[in-house]
């Protein structure tokens, strides 16, 4: 892990911008299409399957483990919000306050 750090912090310096840039261009569509089938197969496990929320999150994450940077992290950034078994934040009110 150490050695691929330094070879990133290095790269940078063996690249130009624009070849960075266009690798970038190159690589976001994948990225995008990556978070786009976290929402799908969360659908899938919860409104076809009947998985709960619990049940589906460790489901996806068991699953793809063995990928480098996946987490729980990425699977809560990407779930839909028109999905009624997403747990919703409930925030409570603060009390006003009040000028005497």
């Amino acid at each position: 892990m150490k050695d691929n750090l330094f070879l990133i912090s290095e790269e940078y310096q063996n690249r130009t911008y624009d070849e960075l840039s266009s690798e970038f261009e190159n690589l976001l569509p994948s990225a995008v299409r990556a978070s786009e089938l976290i929402l799908l197969m969360y659908n899938r496990l919860t409104l076809v399957e009947n998985f709960s929320h619990k049940e589906a999150v460790a489901k996806i994450q068991d699953d793809h483990k063995h990928l480098a940077g996946f987490s729980k992290r990425n699977i809560s950034r990407n779930l839909p919000l028109d999905n009624p078994n997403v747990p919703r934040r409930v925030r409570p009110q603060w009390p006003k306050n009040e000028v005497d």
